[in-house]
Formats: C-alpha cells, structure tokens, sequence
C-alpha cells in the first residue's frame, strides 16, 4: 500500500467503531482496529451486527484529516468516504471472485444477500472534516446466520471456499482501500467516483419497490443517480423525480427463508 497504516488486532471489544473512537486522540498515525470478536458491534439504523467470533473480518479504519498525514477535507464532501469505502469492499470481493453490488448508501450485496455492513461515523469542526472512523463488518467464513437476519451470506457460501488468515486479508483489502481513498481526496476524480458508484448500485437501470419510511407509501422507481452529499434519486414511474436522504427510503427485499 502507498500509505503506511498502523493495523492493531484485539481478542474482543464491544464495538470496534466505539474502541476506535476512544483511541482516535490519541493517535497521530493512519490507523485500522480489529477484532476478532464484537461482543455490541453497531450497524446502519440502530442495528446490531451479529457474527461469530474468528470467522469474520470486524475492523474501523482511523483518519485524521489536517494532521500532514492526510489533507483538510471539506465536510460537505464527506459522502465521497462512504463511496471509497463502499467500492473497495467490492473491488476487494471482486479480486476474490465474487460480484458485488452497492445498496444505496454503503451495505453490500452480493446478489441478493448482504455479504458486508460499513457504519462511517464522522466527526465535524467547523466547515472540515476533523476524523471518520469507518467500521466494516465483512462476512467471510460463516455458514450459519441468527433466523432474525433476513438476507445473509459470507465470502465462504459464495465460493465454497475457507480462509484461513484473516490477517493477511485485512492487509490487502487495506491496499485496496488506499487506492479508493487516493480518488475521494482528490477534487479531480470526484466525478470519476461518482460514475463508478453509481454504475455499482444495486439495482441501476431497474424499476423496483421502494418504500417511503415517513409516510409509509410504497412506490415502483428507478435509480436516477445520487447526489454529491449522497441524497438518493429515484424516478417512479410517473417520471417524477424524488429525492432522498439515509433512511428515508427503503429497498422493499424479499428474506431469505435459511441459510
């Protein structure tokens, strides 16, 4: 990796996103905290994210913007993080022969199924970034999920395959992730990003249901795109455009009955 990432390994934690954020002051270098077991760890909405502990890489990467390590970054710009984020994790699955997909704004699927969880929690001074902790939940070994999860797989369902180092995983997913954080830094590339984000977008180009989580309405809309500070942009099939910010829409899914 062209970045030097100081990468720390702990038996258990709560929540490796709540130990990252402890940690974070008191740290003056690029840094990735993992665990091999969450005892709480946190997903999108106010859930928890269930694993089993050794199985599954649960890890926060650590930036520190303004510190010379990386540069100011504007706060309004910070939805480009949760696409580098995003796009690494399939460019990762990708290299490991898995096709992934990016369900609006950052959960990843593949098919389906939702192989991969990242919770990015943002600290802001002023008009700038002060740091993001971006915690990554990625399933890679586990066969058996809780019932009261709808729609789970891992790495090892999808290619019938074990991997044995997590390890040396995390390292090169960290590799990959440099590269798209390279691409979220630079003003740029932001419109390079933007196109592969949403050429990554699970379900682009296709007319699905969605639901209205204010209201309530269930609607049929397509992907029309998503805008810089990542409000999502459907047009239903009366051609209206709509407009949407995190958990304000919902993708109607069908569960999986087992796994």
């Amino acid at each position: 990796m062209k970045r030097k990432y100081d990468i720390k390994w702990e038996d258990s934690v709560d929540s490796t996103n709540n130990e990252a954020l402890a940690r974070i002051h008191d740290t003056d270098v690029l840094s990735v905290l993992a665990a091999r077991e969450q005892t709480s760890g946190r997903g999108q909405r106010g859930n928890v994210w269930k694993t089993v502990p050794g199985q599954n890489l649960t890890f926060s990467i650590m930036l520190k913007f303004g510190t010379g390590l990386l540069p100011p970054f504007p706060a309004i710009r910070q939805f480009r993080l949760s696409q580098a984020a995003a796009l690494s994790v399939v460019s990762f699955l990708k290299d490991n022969g898995i096709a992934a997909k990016i369900k609006w704004p950052n959960d990843i699927y593949a098919g389906n199924l939702k192989i991969c969880g990242i919770l990015i929690e943002n600290s802001v001074s002023g008009a700038e970034l002060r740091h993001s902790i971006i915690g990554i939940g990625l399933n890679v070994n586990q066969k058996e999920f809780p019932a009261d999860l709808p729609n789970p797989t891992s790495m090892s369902i999808e290619t019938g395959k074990e991997y044995p180092c997590l390890d040396i995983m995390l390292e090169k997913y960290i590799t990959e992730f440099d590269r798209w954080l390279d691409m979220a830094l630079s003003d740029a590339s932001a419109t390079e990003l933007a196109g592969i984000y949403g050429q990554n977008l699970y379900g682009d180009g296709k007319t699905m249901e969605y639901r209205d989580t204010g209201s309530g309405e269930r609607f049929s809309a397509r992907i029309s795109g998503v805008t810089e500070t990542g409000m999502l942009r459907l047009e239903d099939i009366s051609g209206q455009i709509r407009e949407y910010a995190f958990k304000e829409v919902e993708l109607a899914l069908a569960k999986r009955a087992s796994v």
